[in-house]
């Protein structure tokens, strides 16, 4: 396989906080000590940056895009950000796929359900209208007693909870399909197991 840079341009991350407050910096936002208890509203990025054109080549062609798992505000939203990449989404035809982290990470997804990370995403998928047609997500993280669990609760996370299957009881369903099972490896720390999780998504190709 080849890695290949969304963007080749010099910008910076910028969250602005529920009272108005902005960080600057992704090291900043992901381990952040300014008004950690305050909600992250908004994330952009300054200056605006333009995708690399072969990673929006690779985008369009694609037969299967993954998103996640990762930090929600500082790895894959501003993957979305970048101006170009929504328009190579919306021109793929590929499914599309996201995998719902397991824990909730403190100070930029406290308290965070399965639906709120889905629904972030496609908040910043916006004008692309380019739809989610899978989700994978965890039915229960295994050991939620255990000392592991205490450990990730004394740093402020949480395992996210499923709670996608209250969505399908609306009139307007989602679209998308949803993997639920146990994907989780908690020999040493609550962490996708990469066996599991390759199985699934190769299971959609």
């Amino acid at each position: 396989g080849r890695v290949l840079p969304v963007t080749l341009d010099k910008t910076n991350l910028v969250a602005v906080l529920e009272d108005g407050t902005r960080v600057y910096g992704e090291t900043t936002i992901d381990r952040r000590k300014i008004k950690p208890e305050i909600p992250i509203k908004r994330v952009y990025l300054n200056p605006a940056a333009k995708v690399f054109k072969g990673a929006a080549e690779v985008i369009a062609k694609a037969d299967l895009i993954v998103l996640g798992p990762g930090d929600l505000y500082t790895s894959l939203v501003p993957t979305l950000l970048v101006e170009g990449v929504n328009k190579a989404l919306h021109a793929s035809k590929a499914k599309f796929v996201y995998v719902v982290n397991l824990m909730t990470k403190k100070g930029e997804t406290d308290g965070f359900a399965a639906s709120d990370f889905v629904r972030t995403l496609e908040e910043y998928l916006g004008p692309s209208r380019r739809k989610l047609t899978h989700i994978i997500v965890n039915k229960k993280t295994n050991g939620s007693q255990s000392k592991i669990s205490a450990w990730y609760k004394r740093y402020g996370s949480i395992p996210v909870a499923n709670d996608l299957s209250r969505l399908f009881a609306k009139p307007e369903r989602p679209s998308y399909k949803v993997l639920a099972g146990n994907f989780s490896d908690t020999t040493t720390l609550f962490r996708h197991s990469p066996e599991k999780l390759a199985k699934a998504i190769i299971s959609l190709l």
